[in-house]
């Protein structure tokens, strides 16, 4: 899975969320797709707070201070739990 885009793991996790949300899955396979669903979540968390500190370096201002950003500075897409949970 390391080796999967951000892109990626997320296509795949909304798959393994409609998939659960289905009800169709005996226990074992619901739980070894819960299991996958928590790393890949976990894998895009830590893919966006990657690209959030390689962001904050190249805003960096030549006195050292970090602007801060503002709502459409960047053109990314952040989904939470939350989001995902709501689809």
């Amino acid at each position: 899975m390391s080796e999967m885009s951000y892109e990626q793991a997320l296509a795949r996790l909304k798959t393994v969320v409609e998939q659960l949300e289905r009800g169709s899955l005996d226990l074992e396979e619901s739980l070894r797709l819960f299991e996958e669903g928590m790393n890949l979540s976990r894998r895009c968390d830590e893919k966006l707070r990657e690209v959030e500190e390689r962001v904050k370096v190249l805003v960096e201002r030549e006195d050292g201070d970090a602007r801060r950003l503002e709502r459409g500075d960047l053109n990314l897409e952040f989904v939470t739990r939350e989001q995902l949970e709501e689809n």
